[in-house]
């Protein structure tokens, strides 16, 4: 961090159950160039094997840069939990929320740009999106989408309301 070169010990945590997204929490500052470093042997895959240091540089953009999302969801008559997923253009997923009755959801800063949103109706309550079962006779659990592109633009609040 900066020219002198500080150390600073950061909390983190997994941000998802299979231990593929952490987060690191600090209070990083708009403009400060800084240096991750993960030290040999920090992280263990399933099968033993450990990884090697790495060190990655990065500056983190002012708040401006950033636009806000932010939806009040009111959700009618539903028995199961609804997953609620933010993608982008090409169907990737950057955040997803699990509702159990109405209320609003913020999506936090978001880099400018267009999203859409999904909800997923998740009859099993496991957290994610299943196919059915054939031979079963199981439908596939039932999706639908928010019927607007959201632009998100830098410097800008974005408010919007879902009837489901």
């Amino acid at each position: 961090q900066g020219p002198e070169k500080d150390t600073v010990v950061a909390s983190a945590g997994f941000a998802d159950p299979i231990h593929r997204r952490l987060v690191v929490n600090y209070a990083w500052q708009p403009g400060v160039d800084y240096d991750l470093l993960f030290p040999q042997g920090i992280f263990r895959d399933i099968y033993g094997q450990v990884n090697d240091s790495s060190k990655t540089h990065f500056i983190p953009k002012p708040k401006e840069d950033y636009g806000m999302l932010r939806i009040s969801m009111n959700l009618k008559n539903i028995k199961h939990p609804l997953i609620l997923q933010l993608l982008t253009e090409k169907d990737a997923v950057v955040k997803q929320i699990v509702l159990n009755g109405s209320q609003k959801v913020d999506f936090g800063a978001l880099y400018p740009g267009k999203f859409r949103l999904k909800a997923i109706y998740d009859r099993n309550s496991n957290g994610r999106w299943d196919t059915g079962v054939y031979t079963k006779h199981i439908q596939p659990e039932r999706t639908a989408y928010y019927p607007k592109v959201l632009e998100v633009r830098a410097n800008w609040e974005l408010e919007e309301e879902w009837n489901l």
